[in-house]
């Protein structure tokens, strides 16, 4: 769960996105049903008629080879009529093979004609189709935590995108044991002190908000940053504080994004290299911030992440 972000969702960019407008040329899945191979037909008509040979009288009581001996001579005028029905079986299994190709190639047309007009409309601005998109990234969004979380999101031109994310709280998601082999062979399970568990917790939801973002950019060609704030629940000191207490405020471009590696830069370094402002303690503990202004919005639209 900590790593599920990595690698972070490829991002394309403008000319990838002009390149997919090109019409997709359909490929039908479905097996050409076969022609019928008459050397074998003939073989199986043959031997289905010495089976039935074998059932009558005096062939039951005889060795197989008079039954077969039989079924030859009654075989071309058997055959005459089995070889226009295996014909027509097989002119129906075409007919209906072609119209079902027919209809999925239709149906990929209308689909491709569908994504492609949806492309032309992220690629020109429209702001409709980019609110639309957004709120299905949003919806369709899978993360490995037990809970659904909420997550606010507006945008103020093409190019911005703004979230409003709400964490998992660290208790959920960060374990307070691990499991520790013995020297005699046992497994125990040992406390995990509190700066290991903080450090997960940073790298988990940072790289959640890195993962949230490159999923953002990877739909929506023209977005080239952003910005997102991110609180968790924690108990309140005194009756005035507030339960969501703000400790991300971090703001993701698109190039930098896509050129980072998890792999080869740690978290820390590429947030402040960003400008990212966050209050981390010494033993890795994010304290509390100041939300950000740009929280004051109207256009503000809530979106459950499962």
């Amino acid at each position: 769960m900590l790593h599920f972000w990595k690698p972070l969702p490829e991002i394309p960019n403008l000319e990838d996105f002009l390149q997919a407008q090109t019409q997709r040329p359909f490929e039908s899945t479905q097996q050409t049903p076969p022609e019928p191979v008459w050397p074998e037909e003939e073989t199986k008509c043959l031997n289905d008629l010495t089976e039935s040979v074998k059932t009558q009288e005096p062939y039951r009581l005889l060795p197989a080879m008079f039954a077969h001996n039989h079924a030859k001579t009654l075989f071309p005028a058997v055959w005459q009529e089995r070889q226009p029905e295996i014909q027509q079986r097989y002119q129906e299994s075409l007919a209906a093979y072609q119209q079902q190709v027919k209809a999925a190639q239709a149906e990929w047309e209308a689909r491709e004609t569908e994504r492609i007009a949806w492309l032309q409309r992220l690629t020109t601005g429209d702001l409709e189709e980019i609110k639309h998109t957004l709120t299905e990234i949003f919806t369709g969004l899978h993360l490995p935590f037990q809970d659904a979380t909420q997550c606010g999101l507006f945008f103020d031109t093409a190019d911005l995108i703004s979230v409003n994310l709400d964490l998992p709280e660290m208790e959920q998601v960060i374990l307070f044991t691990r499991k520790r082999l013995l020297k005699n062979g046992e497994v125990r399970e040992v406390a995990r002190d509190k700066v290991e568990r903080n450090r997960d917790y940073f790298n988990l939801v940072t790289g959640e908000c890195a993962f949230i973002a490159a999923e953002v950019f990877s739909y929506l060609p023209l977005c080239q940053t952003l910005r997102l704030a991110a609180y968790t629940q924690r108990p309140k000191a005194k009756e005035t504080d507030p339960i969501d207490t703000y400790i991300l405020d971090l703001k993701f471009a698109r190039d930098e994004l896509n050129a980072f590696n998890p792999e080869t830069t740690p978290m820390q370094p590429f947030l402040i290299h960003s400008n990212a402002r966050f209050q981390m303690a010494g033993d890795y503990e994010l304290a509390r911030i100041e939300p950000p202004s740009w929280l004051n919005h109207e256009d503000i639209q809530n979106a459950p992440l499962e």
